[in-house]
């Protein structure tokens, strides 16, 4: 079972292949989850794998990259306001720049003044690609 805090734990830095198989377990608990499993934890998981992503300065697979697009695109579509923070980090972290309209959209709705700067702040990372 997929839990932030193992993830939270996980060394800052790691080897690319690790990396990828952790965000492909954690994607293939969600799609094998209860209907209606809430998507917050594991886009907590998702967010600290793509901060030590980051640290590796080599871009997921193309076909990983795709697939947390997929999924991302799938859970934004709830209301669920625990989401905004870790899928702006998982999008900035992932230099996934498709989905700036997503975070400015999201940015005029947050009302948490630390989730709102956190949002605003990936979209100018974001911009400065």
């Amino acid at each position: 079972m997929i839990r932030r805090a193992d993830f939270e734990r996980l060394p800052d830095t790691m080897d690319q292949a690790e990396l990828e198989a952790l965000a492909n377990q954690v994607l293939d608990e969600y799609e094998s989850a209860p209907s209606g499993a809430s998507p917050s934890e594991y886009a907590q998981c998702l967010y600290e794998l793509a901060i030590r992503q980051g640290e590796n300065y080599v871009a997921f697979s193309l076909p990983l990259s795709e697939r947390i697009g997929r999924w991302i695109r799938t859970v934004w579509a709830s209301d669920d306001s625990s989401l905004v923070v870790p899928l702006a980090g998982i999008v900035a972290n992932l230099s996934m720049k498709e989905f700036i309209p997503y975070l400015e959209r999201r940015a005029a709705e947050v009302k948490d003044p630390d989730a709102q700067r956190f949002v605003r702040q990936a979209i100018h990372d974001l911009n400065r690609l």
